[in-house]
């Protein structure tokens, strides 16, 4: 089976910060699953868009399967794990030094419980193994490069719908009826 492959790659150092770790039977069960998942059917590529909710691990199955990847951007995960660089308010971080990132994961920790310099180094590392990087915008591109600045980066901007109009809202008062003009 695969337990012994994967026994190789999950278990020992982590791959990302070469520090002993023990990964938990959940991560291999999941990884386990994944493989026998896509397996069947031959897949010769993988594409990332999100690893939102998925285990660590998953940043190691085109590894464990053996075939190349690309890697969608729509936000800025990869820097940063509140995705889009943004306070508790909603407001631009500006993108603070290490420790002001420190202090935000303090307050609102990320999906892996990492300190930001193992964030950005794990992402990093997936980034640059990616046969393809593409990004949404220049934006995105630009501001990944100031973490990875070897990265190649193409922008393919997201298809726009074609003039769809929005729909017009009427105005209501604070009863729900439709306000009237006097």
């Amino acid at each position: 089976g695969l337990g012994p492959l994967l026994q190789n790659i999950l278990g020992g150092r982590d791959p990302f910060s070469e520090e002993e770790v023990v990964f938990l039977q959940p991560a291999l069960e999941f990884l386990e699953r994944q493989v026998h998942a896509v397996e069947p059917h031959g897949v010769e590529r993988l594409h990332f868009h999100h690893v939102h909710l998925q285990p660590r691990s998953i940043l190691e199955l085109p590894a464990v399967i053996g075939v190349p990847y690309d890697y969608t951007l729509h936000d800025y995960h990869p820097i940063c794990p509140q995705y889009h660089l943004v306070t508790e308010e909603g407001r631009y971080c500006g993108e603070p030094d290490a420790a002001g990132c420190t202090a935000c994961l303090a307050r609102r920790p990320g999906q892996w419980g990492l300190d930001i310099a193992t964030w950005r180094g794990a992402f990093a590392k997936v980034l640059r193994g990616a046969s393809r990087v593409i990004a949404p915008s220049q934006d995105v591109a630009t501001r990944m490069r100031r973490y990875v600045p070897d990265l190649a980066i193409d922008v393919w901007p997201h298809p726009e719908s074609p003039g769809t109009p929005l729909p017009r809202v009427a105005p209501r008062s604070c009863s729900g009826w439709p306000r009237t003009s006097r």
